[in-house]
């Protein structure tokens, strides 16, 4: 019989386990460990440098390459100095294959890189196409003086700027006039892409700074570039939405921000807002729009036209027909609600038909958000594949469980959510059984309402709520048939429900047997628990012991 490391294809997926530096010394072993490691490295995407460490190990892997495999290199330094920077630009400039790069991610500022590093390096990237940069306290006295654009090669082929800030301080002249000036430099820019506040509307009330600056570069009338993805929350009101219907970009990511809570003037009018978005639906895929509370853009809202390529919405603050949207969404796939009453943008009777399409589901910070609501989206969406959840209680559980029951991903979080909306159990009857120690038949006997077990198509579970307990896991989670990955976060010391300790269940049936409590399986599990320095970790991990929970069962 044939040693498994001889069967095809062993080596090649054992190895792409592996970093850079195991597979430099691997790769010595003989001619064919070398071979795997050297096609472990060309699969990854994003070849990720850590530390110059990482960075030498590449090098000696392909020091005499004639054939380079990889576009992307992404330098992410956790701490630098003037050595590390020198390194980086020798990698570049000792590099055979300049042209094949197509992605590259840097950190300037400090002791990583500078401005005329960073200038160097783009010169010898003539084929970049998504440039990421990381500011860490980045000032330079080239771009010290105000709307100062510093002179940069062309980048013709550039298509994203990536861009992530540590700190603004006393950078922000350095800082913004470097994102100018490569903006302006890519005549092809299509995403400007910010990361920390590239979330949607619905949980980013205020934009950041930033933001703001990147909403007057996008409207300047000297940047010239066919803008598509605008990631970033762009800052709208009634005179500069005009401005960015005349520059009449082909947008296909759009997230607004209209709250002036101070100025009501500024506050952009229901027709501005749908003339826009009339004049985006030919190409418009995701949306987001966080509306001023109580204003008249918020209850008079609508699209004028159908908007077919749209999939995605996100809508905070809204106070208008929610059917009267999905009626012009026909493609539509996921939605995200926030800061609505359900019932408002939803009356029972405008519900006289479903939307199929819609297959994901958020809700945060919603009023009214009740059992009752939950029926009605479920009727109204009954394809649903995904629900994330906020401040869920049992009632609610007990409508999801009975009502929406294509779900395969399912995310609950609240405070008030216990034992019972995940069991089906009633609380008393939990108390007087003893709940924990009762056997599964026994639980099963006395379940009243439906509970987690009824979503026959479930594949992932995640709960947030620090009331749960083991009995969740033993009379409910193990049910689920199809289920493969579950995590929960609940308390590490039930007295102090300020420590919360995330476990992580990856089932199989030999897993779900584990959970139920089977005495018979013996599993030695590895814990991590953050504590603070003045604390004795190892009087965390007995007292977690002795509670007899289990952390992170990993079985495939």
């Amino acid at each position: 019989m044939a040693h498994p490391l001889l069967l095809p294809n062993i080596l090649d997926n054992i190895f792409c386990n592996f970093s850079l530096l195991d597979l430099k010394l691997l790769r010595l072993v003989n001619l064919d460990w070398n071979h795997a490691a050297c096609i472990a490295i060309s699969k990854q995407n994003i070849i990720k440098f850590y530390s110059s460490i990482d960075l030498k190990s590449y090098q000696a892997i392909f020091n005499q390459s004639i054939v380079h495999p990889h576009t992307s290199f992404n330098f992410h330094y956790k701490i630098a100095d003037m050595r590390d920077s020198q390194e980086v630009k020798n990698f570049f400039e000792n590099f055979n294959f300049h042209e094949h790069i197509r992605s590259l991610s840097l950190t300037i500022g400090g002791d990583f890189l500078s401005f005329k590093d960073l200038m160097h390096v783009l010169r010898l990237v003539p084929n970049l196409e998504w440039l990421g940069i990381r500011f860490h306290y980045f000032k330079c006295p080239e771009l010290e003086e105000e709307n100062c654009v510093a002179e940069i090669t062309p980048l013709l082929s550039l298509r994203c700027i990536n861009i992530e800030v540590q700190s603004y301080d006393d950078c922000w002249n350095s800082t913004t006039n470097l994102i100018c000036s490569i903006a302006k430099a890519a005549p092809h820019l299509a995403k400007i892409h910010h990361p920390m506040f590239c979330v949607p509307p619905t949980k980013c009330r205020i934009t950041s700074q930033m933001n703001i600056y990147l909403t007057e570069l996008v409207l300047e009338e000297s940047l010239t570039s066919s803008l598509a993805y605008l990631n970033f929350i762009i800052k709208l009101n009634n005179d500069n939405i005009r401005t960015l219907m005349r520059k009449n970009y082909p947008l296909k990511n759009l997230y607004i921000n209209m709250w002036y809570p101070d100025d009501e003037e500024l506050c952009v009018t229901a027709k501005s807002l749908t003339d826009l978005l009339s004049q985006l639906s030919p190409t418009l895929e995701k949306l987001g729009l966080d509306f001023p509370w109580r204003r008249e853009v918020a209850y008079e809202f609508k699209f004028q036209f159908p908007i077919k390529t749209l999939q995605y919405l996100s809508l905070s603050g809204f106070q208008g027909s929610l059917v009267g949207l999905l009626n012009k969404l026909p493609n539509l796939s996921s939605i995200e609600l926030s800061q609505v009453d359900l019932f408002e943008i939803l009356p029972a009777s405008q519900i006289v038909r479903n939307y199929p399409t819609v297959c994901k589901l958020r809700l945060d910070f919603c009023i009214h958000q009740v059992a009752g609501a939950m029926s009605r989206l479920s009727r109204i969406f009954p394809n649903l594949r995904s629900l994330c959840l906020n401040h869920a209680s049992d009632e609610i559980c007990r409508m999801i469980f009975k009502k929406m029951l294509n779900l395969t991903y399912l995310r609950l979080r609240g405070d008030d959510l216990t034992d019972e909306g995940i069991t089906g159990i009633p609380a008393e009857i939990a108390k007087e059984n003893n709940l924990i120690n009762c056997p599964m038949e026994k639980g099963v006997a006395l379940r009243c309402f439906s509970f987690v077990g009824d979503l026959p198509k479930l594949r992932e579970l995640k709960l947030e709520a620090y009331r749960l307990t083991e009995a969740c896991i033993k009379h409910g989670i193990v049910h689920c048939m199809n289920l493969q990955f579950v995590s929960m976060d609940t308390t590490l010391d039930k007295n102090d429900p300020s420590t919360i300790v995330t476990r992580t269940f990856r089932l199989s049936e030999y897993g779900k047997k584990l959970l139920a409590g089977d005495k018979e399986v013996t599993l030695i599990l590895q814990q991590e628990v953050e504590v603070d320095e003045d604390e004795d970790a190892e009087k965390f991990f007995r007292m977690y012991e002795t509670t007899g929970m289990v952390t992170d069962l990993l079985l495939a």
